[in-house]
């Protein structure tokens, strides 16, 4: 009996809400909130939007200049921003390209469509992805299910699971078999075929073929890799120029790489192999990658942030590899413009009173 009281009462509570959002709709509050904007991202797009937080209104979508003078009318259901001079639009549930001048030099006919890159579009017919000019022809067929932009000479494509590489004429450069294939850093990328860690050429050629347990990103040249349990590095020409002797080696930043020595502890080298800071840290952070698996560096002004156990974060020297600012912290960012965001453990004062 409770039970079914409690479900009436769920449903009841249901609808008195919404005759209240119904009401508060026709309110200017409701017009106010309509300027409260979000940031949000399309999938096929790269255009970072600010998004209201109702949308219920009806929309149309166009294009403006830097004075506000709409110069493409807004006729659309939906659009991309402009990339080499043609931007991605749709009407009804077909998209197209339309030009700067508002000139629609491609027919909405596709399912789901990308930004030119490269002289190149994706764009989705049915099931599939393929690859168009500019002038709506497909260079190459639709036959892959995802595909991103291109590069300068290739495109990464993928079956949902592993990853292949396509070049400009639709000539496939890696067959669709890497479980994992990084970005492309100075036209080499980290690839991992049958759980072990070679590097690619964007041209489809390899650097070293896949051989490694693990390996890392290229940065200034080189990248970490492992072999038989050591971590060492190789130049972009292939060669192995510092020798696997490390328990752990990360990315080269600003010329210095932390790496974890025989003691297990941390320090930093320099591209030669060098100890520039002893091995003396229980862990040192030179980049990071919080978003979008995209190193970014956490190490600036002179300082490496390093960590201490059941101590916190704190921030050494690069030159000297002496605590500069004691571990103290449960989080650390890098410092910009002479400041560095931290995050501190709050104290908190117990609710119960200990009887003595």
């Amino acid at each position: 009996m409770r039970k079914r009281i409690c479900s009436i009462l769920v449903v009841f509570g249901a609808a008195v809400c919404s005759l209240l959002l119904l009401e508060f709709a026709k309110t200017d509050a409701y017009f106010k909130l309509l300027s409260v904007q979000l940031i949000a991202e399309y999938p096929d797009t790269k255009l970072p939007r600010l998004l209201p937080l109702f949308r219920e209104a009806p929309h149309k979508y166009g294009f403006i200049d830097k004075n506000g003078t709409l110069r493409v009318p807004a006729s659309f259901d939906d659009a991309s921003d402009f990339h080499e001079g043609l931007a991605a639009i749709r009407i009804g549930k077909r998209w197209g390209y339309v030009t700067t001048n508002g000139v629609m030099v491609i027919q909405p006919q596709f399912h789901r469509a990308r930004d030119f890159s490269h002289g190149l579009a994706a764009v989705k017919k049915g099931n599939f992805w393929g690859y168009i000019n500019k002038v709506g022809t497909f260079v190459i067929q639709p036959q892959f299910l995802v595909a991103e932009d291109f590069r300068e000479n290739s495109a990464t494509v993928s079956d949902y699971v592993n990853y292949g590489l396509v070049g400009r004429k639709g000539e496939i450069l890696l067959p669709i078999s890497a479980s994992k294939l990084g970005d492309f850093s100075s036209g080499i990328a980290r690839v991992k075929i049958k759980e072990k860690y070679g590097f690619l050429r964007e041209n489809g050629t390899w650097l070293q073929k896949p051989i490694y347990a693990d390996a890392g990103e290229f940065s200034e040249g080189l990248a970490a890799f492992e072999k038989e349990g050591l971590w060492g590095y190789l130049d972009d020409s292939g060669s192995v120029v510092i020798a696997p002797r490390f328990k752990h080696a990360a990315t080269f930043f600003e010329g210095l790489a932390a790496v974890k020595g025989d003691n297990g502890r941390s320090g930093l080298i320099d591209s030669k192999g060098n100890w520039v800071v002893k091995p003396t840290f229980d862990g040192l952070a030179r980049m990071t990658k919080p978003r979008w698996n995209q190193p970014v560096p956490i190490s600036a002004n002179g300082l490496t942030p390093f960590v201490e156990h059941m101590k916190g974060w704190g921030f050494a020297s690069n030159e000297t590899g002496e605590p500069v600012i004691e571990p103290q912290f449960m989080e650390v960012n890098p410092f910009s413009e002479g400041l560095a965001c931290v995050a501190i453990k709050e104290k908190i004062k117990s609710p119960y009173r200990i009887a003595r």
